[in-house]
């Protein structure tokens, strides 16, 4: 048979403890590393002329021109949109009322007709 080794309290927890530990200890020497300095001071040397680039690029005054352009345009699709929404909730409203007119019209009528009928059958008694 095997022999079963009994954990003692808190064991699991300091092997989790310590495996951290060393999970740490080995990320600081990797970031630390002369290769891993470099390439940060690359990335962001990088980064650094990409912004400046980007940067010139928005400013130029093509990019100004298209971008006022844009603006505009989106300025003027709005009114349009609207003005068209506009015109589209009034026809709808129209529509609305006058099917709400027929329906009153016919339960007038309805109510009418009921009245004339009952009249009638109130004279016979």
């Amino acid at each position: 048979m095997t022999e079963e080794r009994k954990l003692a309290p808190g064991e699991l927890a300091d092997e989790l403890r310590e495996l951290g530990r060393r999970l740490k200890a080995t990320v600081e020497s990797v970031r630390q590393s002369e290769q891993t300095q470099e390439l940060r001071q690359e990335l962001e040397s990088g980064l650094r002329q990409l912004r400046e680039e980007i940067t010139e690029v928005l400013e130029s005054p093509e990019v100004q021109r298209v971008g006022e352009q844009v603006r505009e345009a989106v300025k003027a699709a709005g009114k349009t949109a609207g003005a068209e929404a506009r015109r589209g909730l009034i026809a709808a409203l129209k529509g609305l009322n006058e099917a709400l007119e027929r329906v009153i019209e016919r339960a007038e009528q309805a109510a009418a007709e009921e009245r004339a009928e009952g009249g009638e059958g109130g004279e016979t008694s």
